[in-house]
């Protein structure tokens, strides 16, 4: 007798499903990459300590809204979709916007830590949005797990970081930016305000 997890079909969707995230994972760290190293060339050194601090706060929001119950929900045998799903959906929609408030409410704090300017709270509030925006992937996301779709999963994984680092570096691109001129080296008064233009 051959229990489902033996069977040749289910043995290669897996194998190839493995193949596609651990490339997808590659992609997605080697767009990281030159992402940060192109923003530390193009920000001045305060500006690239205030986008990483941006990063790291959202980072943290999105990573504990998630909660694990995609995780959950992928692994139940037997989920009622129309239950299940949607209290999962809930729970984790309503974390990410109590998460996401209190992001925004914390940002003149962040801004008031030691060696921080004061112009970050402005992009942590709307950077804020990023960790209620994420939630609303979860059901898709669960469903195609479940059924080991796992292309569609890396393509929209791989355009949401390259998509990222793209906005990002035309953002330091962008003339009233706080990017170092042409020579490299930020100007004397250049400052690190995110409302020069």
């Amino acid at each position: 007798m051959t229990t489902p997890s033996s069977s040749p079909g289910l043995r290669g969707r897996t194998l190839r499903s493995f193949l596609l995230l651990g490339a997808q994972k590659v992609v997605s760290v080697g767009v990281t990459a030159a992402g940060g190293i192109a923003l530390a060339r193009l920000l001045t050194p305060e500006m690239f300590g205030l986008y990483a601090i941006l990063i790291f706060v959202i980072t943290l929001g999105v990573r504990f809204s998630e909660l694990g119950l995609g995780a959950a929900l992928i692994q139940r045998r037997d989920l009622d979709l129309a239950t299940g799903l949607s209290t999962a959906f809930t729970a984790t929609f309503g974390l990410a916007l109590v998460l996401g408030a209190a992001i925004m409410a914390a940002a003149p704090l962040i801004a008031r830590w030691p060696g921080v300017s004061s112009e970050v709270a402005m992009p942590v509030r709307w950077l804020a949005l990023l960790v209620v925006l994420s939630s609303l992937r979860m059901p898709a996301m669960v469903l195609l797990e479940r059924r080991l779709a796992y292309l569609p999963l890396a393509i929209a994984e791989t355009a949401d970081t390259v998509t990222f680092n793209v906005v990002a570096i035309a953002a330091a691109l962008w003339p009233c930016s706080g990017a170092r001129p042409a020579g490299g080296r930020p100007s004397a008064g250049a400052g690190t305000s995110w409302s020069r233009c």
